[in-house]
C-alpha cells in the first residue's frame, strides 16, 4: 500500500504544490524510518543507499558496461553531459556496494552481454525483466551520476544537474526494482515498454555505438545501439507506448522488416523522446509486495502508471522533434524552416519517403554516407560516401 492509499486519499490528492504531474508517489516503505534515505552523493550506494562502512563494501558500477567497452574498443570515446562537458564512458561511474555491483554482474550483466554478442535476435528472446532492470540500470544509472555533477562544471557552488528529489519523484520505483534479481521479482504489468530494433554495423567498431539519455524533454527514457541491436526502454507508463508507437506503421515495420541506418536510430531516440516527455505526461503510483518463500524473498510489483496528453500543439512538437534530430546531425535549422516543419501535415523523416510511403532500406551503414537522406526524398548535398560511392 502506498502513502496516499494508506490515508484514504487518492494520489492526486497529495501531490506538493509545484511538483510535476509526471510525479509517481513514492511506496510507504520508501518513507519508513527503516529503509535508509539517499546519502549524500559518494557516501552511500546508488542502488542500496546504505552509507559506505566496515560492514559495507565500496564498488563503483560501470553506467555503460565494461563488455560493450571492451567489444567496441570504446575507452577512449566519449560524448557531451548536458552542461556541456565531455564525458568519457569509461568514467560513467556511480558509488556502489558490493553486494549490489556482484548481484548486478551475475543476473543482468552476464545474460544481457551473451545476447548482444549472438545478436539482435537472442536479445529479443530475452526474458523482459532481466532487458527491463539493465536497461532500468543504465538510465538510473546515468540519471543518478548527474546529481553528483554541477551545472557549471568550474563552479563547485552552482546547482548540481539533477536534484536527488526529482530523480525520486520519477524513477525511485526503478532503484526498488533493482534491488531485486529477476528471478525475485514479478512484474503484475508491464511497468516499460521495449523496443528491439536490428541495427546496421558500420566498418569501425567505435561507430557501432550511440547511447542517448534525453533531458529536454524531460523523458523517462534511454536508447542505446551496440552492434547490429537498437533498443529503446520507455520508463513508468505501463506498457502504453509499447501499445501507441509500435502501433504505427512505420514503427511495427521498421521493428519487423528494416535493418535501421545509424542516422534513422537517432531520429527514432529524439521521436520517441518528444513524444513521451514532449507532448504526455505520466502519473501514478505502485506498490511492492513481498513474501517469504523456501527462506527466499520473492517481490511482486505492482505498477498503476498513466499516461495522458499534455495538449501540445503538433506543429511545435514536430519542429521540437526535428529541431532536436538536426542538432544531433549537427545542422542548425532556421526560423523559417521551423515554421515550415511545424505546419507541414508530415515532418521530414529518414524511415519512409513522404512522396512513395517507401520505406528506407538503407544499404551503407556509414554515418556519414547521405544514401539514406536521398531515399527519404531529402535534399541532401555532400561529398561521396568513402565507403560505398553514393
Amino acid at each position: 500500500m502506498n502513502a496516499a492509499q494508506e490515508d484514504g486519499r487518492q494520489p492526486s490528492e497529495v501531490r506538493k504544490k509545484g511538483v510535476p504531474a509526471r510525479t509517481r508517489d513514492l511506496p510507504v516503505e520508501a518513507l519508513h524510518p527503516g529503509f535508509p534515505a539517499p546519502a549524500r552523493y559518494g557516501d552511500g550506494c546508488f542502488i542500496c543507499h546504505r552509507v559506505f562502512d566496515g560492514d559495507v563494501h565500496e564498488t563503483e558500477e560501470d553506467v555503460i558496461p565494461k563488455w560493450v567497452l571492451k567489444r567496441l574498443g570504446l575507452g577512449n570515446a566519449g560524448a557531451d553531459l548536458p552542461n556541456g562537458q565531455v564525458f568519457g564512458y569509461g568514467k560513467r561511474k556511480v558509488p556502489c556496494c558490493f553486494d549490489c555491483n556482484q548481484r548486478m554482474s551475475a543476473s543482468l550483466e552476464k545474460p544481457v552481454s551473451e545476447a548482444f554478442a549472438k545478436g539482435c535476435d537472442a536479445v529479443r528472446e530475452l526474458d523482459f525483466t532481466v532487458l527491463f532492470l539493465w536497461l532500468a540500470k543504465v538510465y538510473y544509472g546515468t540519471r543518478y551520476r548527474e546529481t553528483g555533477l554541477r551545472e557549471a562544471v568550474r563552479d563547485p557552488e552552482s546547482q548540481v544537474m539533477l536534484e536527488p528529489s526529482d530523480l525520486s519523484a520519477t524513477a525511485e520505483h526503478l532503484r526498488r526494482c533493482l534491488q531485486h534479481r529477476p528471478d525475485q521479482l514479478t512484474l503484475a504489468a508491464q511497468p516499460a515498454s521495449i523496443f528491439v530494433f536490428r541495427a546496421g554495423m558500420p566498418d569501425a567498431k567505435e561507430n557501432r555505438f550511440d547511447y542517448f539519455v534525453p533531458t529536454m524533454p524531460p523523458a523517462d527514457l534511454v536508447a542505446v545501439r551496440c552492434n547490429d541491436v537498437f533498443v529503446i526502454g520507455i520508463f513508468g507508463d505501463n506498457g502504453y507506448w509499447g501499445e501507441q508507437l509500435g502501433g504505427i506503421r512505420i514503427v511495427h515495420e521498421a521493428l519487423s522488416s528494416l535493418t535501421l541506418h545509424p542516422v534513422q536510430c537517432e531520429e527514432l531516440a529524439v521521436w520517441f523522446a518528444s513524444e513521451v516527455g514532449g507532448a504526455h505526461a505520466s502519473s501514478g503510483c505502485y506498490d511492492f509486495v513481498t513474501t517469504v518463500r523456501d527462506e527466499t524473498p520473492h517481490t511482486v510489483f505492482l505498477p498503476q502508471f498513466e499516461v495522458s496528453p499534455t495538449g501540445v500543439p503538433i506543429g511545435l512538437l514536430n519542429q521540437m522533434r526535428v529541431k532536436s534530430f538536426l542538432r544531433r546531425l549537427n545542422v542548425d535549422l532556421s526560423e523559417d524552416d521551423g515554421k515550415a516543419i511545424g505546419s507541414a501535415p508530415h515532418p521530414p523523416t529518414t524511415l519512409f519517403n513522404n512522396s512513395t510511403q517507401a520505406l528506407v532500406q538503407a544499404t551503407c551503414f556509414e554515418r556519414s554516407c547521405r544514401d539514406v537522406f536521398r531515399q527519404a526524398g531529402w535534399v541532401a548535398p555532400g561529398p561521396e560516401c568513402v565507403a560505398c560511392g553514393a
